[in-house]
This record gives C-alpha cells, sequence and structure tokens, in this order.
C-alpha cells in the first residue's frame, strides 16, 4: 500500500469513528428529547383537565343560581357536571333540562328565569 491509501484508510477509520460517535450522541440526545417531550404532554394534559374541572365547577355554580325553590343540597356536592341537554317529555308544552352529575340526576323545567 502506498501512502496515499493509507491516508486515505486513516482518513474514513476518523470519519466512522466521528459518525459512530455523532449517533451515539444523537440517540441519547434523542432519548432526552422524548423524555422532555413526554413530560410536556403529560403536564399539558394534566392543564387541560384542571381547566375543564374549573370550567364545570363555574357551570355548577351557574345553574346553582339558576334553581328557585332548590330544597335539595348544594350542587357542588353532587360530583362532577357530566352531561346536559334538552328533552321533551311526551304531551308536556315546554321542554325539559337535564343535568347528569357524578352522583344525582336532575330534571328540570324552563322557568323565566331560570329553572
Amino acid at each position: 500500500m502506498n501512502k496515499n491509501s493509507i491516508d486515505h484508510l486513516q482518513n474514513l477509520s476518523k470519519e466512522y469513528a466521528a459518525d459512530c460517535e455523532v449517533r451515539e450522541n444523537k440517540t441519547e440526545g434523542s432519548k432526552a428529547i422524548e423524555a422532555a417531550l413526554a413530560a410536556m404532554t403529560d403536564i399539558a394534559k394534566h392543564i387541560n383537565a384542571m381547566k375543564r374541572r374549573h370550567e364545570h365547577a363555574v357551570r355548577v355554580q351557574e345553574i346553582q343560581s339558576l334553581l328557585y325553590g332548590w330544597p335539595g343540597p348544594d350542587l357542588t356536592t353532587s360530583g362532577e357536571l357530566v352531561a346536559e341537554g334538552r328533552f321533551r317529555m311526551r304531551g308536556a308544552k315546554a321542554p325539559r333540562h337535564v343535568f347528569l352529575f357524578d352522583r344525582m340526576l336532575l330534571l328540570t323545567k324552563k322557568k323565566e328565569m331560570g329553572f
């Protein structure tokens, strides 16, 4: 082998070693980035869940303020608001509104300014 061939092989070896080092660092860096992304995603999910709970709590307080003559317990003790909607009973003129809580189903009839 001549001097140029040996130099070329040495350069290829150095480049290969450097490439392997970059790949190892990239893999380590990728793992760190993936872990950071997973943590950020979990935090975003938690924030969204807390925001949803807050919005539901505000809605429950709004519903409570619209109830006239409600002899039952404070609605905040009935758990989270799961769903709500309108329906019409057979033979009834006015539609009803239903609120489904974790621990209660509340059926209401619309009044002038509330239920």
